[in-house]
This record gives C-alpha cells, structure tokens and sequence, in this order.
C-alpha cells in the first residue's frame, strides 16, 4: 500500500495504485496462509500415518 501511495503522489493517479497495492498485498498474504496451511496438513498428515505404523520415512 506504501507503495501505492507513493507512486500515486508520483504519477497522479490517486487512488488507483494504493487501491491495487492493498489488493496485491491481500492476495500475496492469503497465498502465504494458503501454503503454510497445506504444509502444515502434510506434515501432520504424513506424522499420523507414521504413528499407525502405515508411513514411509
């Protein structure tokens, strides 16, 4: 947003370039929740299967 906010000062194009700066950064921190989330289901998944004796190490 930062960022935006000061290319828009820049160019002149106030709002636009904060507003796609908030969307970015709200995309790029939902994607960053995403894979930790999927590796911290594979890490849990792949320790119950090792502790039902069915896991590959």
């Amino acid at each position: 947003m930062y960022v935006g906010r000061w290319l828009d000062g820049k160019f002149g194009t106030s709002p636009w370039l904060l507003v796609l700066g908030a969307f970015v950064g709200a995309a790029a921190g939902f994607y960053s929740m995403y894979r930790a989330l999927m590796a911290h289901t594979k890490r849990s998944q792949s320790g119950d299967d090792s502790r039902r004796g069915g896991g590959v190490q």
